[in-house]
């Protein structure tokens, strides 16, 4: 079996500001209801009900079967109202189903340890039953065997104790099996779906089976993630009709649910821009959108609305400026242009001595924004990525200063020496201000952010990492912000360790 190309268990993972709306907190309804918006857009019902006549077979087993004297044994009454529990034909049907699809999890490397268990208990199961119809009940299994040798051939006697206990014991071996495993194999339970639902929903709706397999997984860890119980309950309600149930009607509203989740993961990503986990999170998002756009059976109204949804997102993509690596100032005053024009002057009177020269440009935006560029070549002759030294009004006496790169032209034959750069005109624009304090940027890059962090404790000022890129509520991020923290602590001398930690 191919693999999803993102694996099912880590999807929807990601914790989203929006996890924490809770409809019992004020004013938590209609956040609740903004990212259950999906469940008001109106789908396509399909109608899929089974229109087998079953009939026959329980008339030939009510009029056929006088089982009287089973009734102290439980599991064999039960079998005698078949319109309850199904016919030995069924049952017969359902055990041999049970062995084709574990069969075929086994051969796919899915639900191998469940499928195994379920096999296991069919064959155990079929032998006592033969013991039992052989030995302990030959009546009763000669009745099972002649019911099932009436339904499939006119006129054929009983088929023997053995073979119609065999048929029930398989049968409570199979659900015995499918229990055990369950409770046993849990990973497996949540995240690795049997042929039996991917091969419906392959023929119902025409989605593969490893993109049905991450909707999956991504429903199931949305459902754990949110606070909402509204919105858990609707995510296992959704899992349940799409996958289990392998429902055409819920995979329509799976569309939805992910045109949405689409323009949420937008809107997270518009606060934490800088989150690799995030970005891979909605590339996610947007393959399973695809693929759901090119199935044969879904509707083309939600073939429309997927179309609308990732048209909106390649237009926002366009949009979005490419991650900076650097530092920031968090100014607490707005800066005037002699300022920043100060902090130009002195960077380029103390240029590190890896630098041969610098040329710059100075540029003033409609919106008031300063910025100067700057192209340096190295010693080496090395052409180090353009530098960028803007000071932009956020608020009334409030102003943001960055001194950035772009993310995708550092690397790790450039990154000392753009860090020197950018350190220098940090020191230079202290010396203009007397701001100290610094917030590194280093946009998923850890090996630049130490070597920013070390670099920027060297010139005497007070790093810190930015807290959009390494979020409170992130664990993952929370560890790699400390091991970032421990390798700064390990580079610097026991003074700067003393700053660090003030």
């Amino acid at each position: 079996m191919a693999k999803p190309p993102y694996a099912p268990d880590s999807l929807g993972k990601f914790r989203r500001r929006y996890d924490e709306v809770n409809e019992n907190s004020p004013g938590g309804t209609d956040e609740v209801l903004e990212v259950l918006k999906w469940m008001q857009e109106p789908v396509m019902e399909h109608n899929t009900e089974d229109k087998g006549n079953k009939n026959k077979l329980h008339e030939l087993l009510d009029a056929g079967l006088a089982l009287e004297q089973a009734d102290k044994v439980q599991a064999i009454s039960a079998l005698k109202n078949a319109k309850m529990k199904g016919s030995a034909l069924e049952k017969l049907t359902s055990v041999l189903k049970d062995i084709y699809y574990a069969g075929k999890d086994i051969t796919s490397s899915n639900r191998v340890k469940t499928s195994l268990i379920i096999v296991a208990g069919i064959a155990i199961g079929a032998a006592v039953g033969a013991v039992l119809g052989t030995v302990v009940f030959p009546g009763i299994g000669s009745a099972i065997g002649g019911a099932l040798g009436a339904a499939l051939v006119s006129g054929v006697a009983a088929v023997g104790g053995a073979v119609g206990l065999s048929i029930f014991g398989a049968f409570v071996g199979s659900w015995l099996g499918k229990i055990v495993g369950k409770k046993l194999f849990k990973h497996e339970k949540r995240f690795e779906i049997s042929k039996r639902n991917t091969g419906k929903i392959k023929q119902r709706i025409g989605l593969s089976n490893s993109v049905s397999q991450m909707i999956n997984g991504y429903l199931y860890n949305r459902a754990k993630a949110v606070q909402s119980p509204l919105c858990k309950k609707y995510y296992k309600s959704l899992r349940r009709l799409a996958i289990e149930e392998a429902s055409p009607t819920g995979m329509e509203k799976v569309s939805r649910f992910f045109c949405s989740e689409l323009g949420l993961l937008q809107k997270e990503r518009s606060v934490n821009n800088n989150s690799p986990e995030l970005q891979r999170e909605i590339e996610a998002v947007v393959y399973i959108l695809q693929k759901l756009r090119a199935a044969d059976h879904l509707s083309s109204a939600s073939k429309k609305r997927i179309d609308e949804a990732l048209s909106a997102y390649d237009a926002k993509l366009s949009k979005v400026h490419e991650p900076r690596q650097g530092i920031v100032y968090d100014n607490a005053e707005e800066l005037s242009a002699d300022t920043i024009a100060n902090s130009n002057k002195l960077f380029l009177a103390t240029l590190p001595d890896s630098v041969k020269s610098v040329t710059s440009e100075n540029k003033k935006s409609n919106s008031g924004a300063i910025s100067y560029r700057y192209h340096v070549k190295t010693n080496t002759g090395m052409e180090l990525p353009e530098v960028v030294f803007k000071s932009k009004k956020d608020s009334a006496k409030h102003s943001l200063t960055k001194v950035t790169v772009k993310s995708s032209q550092v690397n790790k034959d450039n990154q000392k020496q753009v860090a020197e750069v950018i350190v220098a005109q940090a020191k230079a624009h202290f010396a203009s201000t007397g701001k100290r304090e610094v917030i590194v940027l280093a946009a998923g890059n850890d090996d630049l952010a130490i070597e920013l962090m070390v670099a920027v404790q060297k010139a005497g000022l007070k790093p810190k990492l930015s807290p959009r890129e390494y979020p409170e509520h992130d664990e993952k991020a929370q560890a790699r912000k400390q091991n970032i923290l421990a390798k700064v602590q390990a580079l610097s001398s026991s003074a700067e360790r003393l700053a660090l930690k003030k």
